[in-house]
């Protein structure tokens, strides 16, 4: 690490920028910039979706410039509002989110050029635009086109590129395969546990969750629907903790869980905080991940999956060859298809099955964003003449 900072030092400013993650987003916040404003040497702003926290951390900001629907169009126009925060704060690095700040973006880092830009790469867009059912098909060519000539200019003009997910470079090389890998892992500052949680009661309800992004294919409907029948067999209770940004999908769920005393449902249509997601994760006894196939997110690694085996809590996952290697590496959980009917079998794995116990001598660090952390910082050094 570089020397402490010394009494005249000026820290730099280096903005986090997203359009639709809350400004106090587990990436862009909780992770990246606490990780800068810890090292003394940057100031951090985050620009994003939501409200501004009553309170901050001395030496960090928060803008939001965004309250509306993911699936709207006007999404699209926000760069205005990023350009204003630009001209009005003059940070000395961006860290662009959202590809739909780039082009503002890159306009700042021509006309200041002692500024450094950062597109950092958290989804496969263009994948997500085409494979998704979030835009209507007539769209999809032109958002897909607008996207992929911002990410090329990004290429063009920032000074580096980061990517979530090593699947990023192998599936756009021309674009990201010089990058740097900053996968998104768990910052172990939230918490973990060190041995495995003892195997749950079975005279008591069996705990399950759902949490994060509520989706058509992350598969909400197909797991509500499993869970049923396996309510018919064994007695449960279903959290489901996150956000459907679809309004449509949002209302298919809450009608399915309707008048369901088993059931609880917490945002639904609106966000909910991290920190109430990793409260519920490591008090339940199983973490589902009903995700259909889908190319959009067949090579990912969710952040969930990393949560889980933080906290130790069985995970119940659709079949993935990536995430099925990694489930069976630490006898994390079993692999299911979710449109298949429970049975009793399935019930007495569920109940008595010591998962974890035999991965307990598997190095853990990996999946912590601490193990990664001093590249991060290396790399934001990097930029700084």
């Amino acid at each position: 690490m570089p020397a402490a900072p010394s009494p005249k030092f000026v820290p730099k400013k280096i903005a986090f920028a997203s359009v639709l993650k809350p400004v106090q987003d587990t990436r862009m916040w909780q992770k990246m910039g606490r990780s800068a404003l810890a090292s003394g040497r940057y100031e951090v702003l985050v620009v994003g979706a939501g409200a501004a926290p009553a309170s901050g951390p001395k030496g960090a900001s928060f803008y939001p410039i965004f309250g509306g629907s993911r699936l709207g169009i006007w999404r699209y126009f926000v760069s205005l509002k990023y350009a204003q925060f630009l001209w009005s704060h003059r940070p000395d690095i961006q860290v662009v989110c959202s590809p739909e700040l780039l082009f503002v973006a890159c306009l700042y880092r021509g006309l200041f050029r002692s500024s450094r830009l950062v597109y950092d790469v958290r989804e496969n867009y263009i994948a997500n635009i085409w494979f998704t059912d979030g835009y209507n098909v007539l769209i999809r060519p032109i958002l897909a086109a607008y996207i992929s000539v911002l990410e090329r200019l990004a290429t063009l003009v920032a000074d580096q590129i980061w990517v979530a997910e090593a699947c990023y470079q192998e599936e756009r090389p021309s674009y990201f395969g010089k990058s740097i890998l900053l996968p998104n892992l768990y910052d172990h500052g939230l918490g973990f546990r060190t041995e495995p949680p003892e195997n749950q009661d079975p005279d008591k309800p069996l705990q399950l969750l759902i949490s994060g992004t509520l989706g058509r294919h992350y598969g909400t409907l197909e797991a509500i629907t499993w869970a049923k029948k396996l309510a018919a067999i064994r007695t449960i209770k279903l959290t489901i903790s996150g956000y459907a940004a679809d309004l449509e999908y949002s209302k298919l769920v809450m009608e399915a869980c309707q008048g369901i005393d088993w059931i609880i449902t917490e945002g639904i249509t609106s966000m909910v905080p991290y920190s109430r997601i990793i409260e519920l994760t490591k008090e339940t006894d199983f973490l589902l991940l009903p995700y259909l196939p889908n190319r959009s997110t067949q090579n990912r690694i969710p952040t969930k999956l990393y949560e889980g085996l933080a906290w130790f809590v069985p995970m119940l996952v659709s079949y993935n060859g990536v995430w099925a290697a990694l489930i069976k590496n630490h006898d994390a959980g079993l692999v299911l298809d979710f449109n298949q009917t429970p049975t009793p079998d399935l019930v007495n794995q569920l109940d008595t099955h010591p998962f974890y116990r035999r991965g307990l001598d598997i190095n853990l660090d990996p999946i912590f964003w601490q193990s990664i952390e001093p590249k991060f910082l290396d790399s934001l050094d990097a930029l700084i003449p």
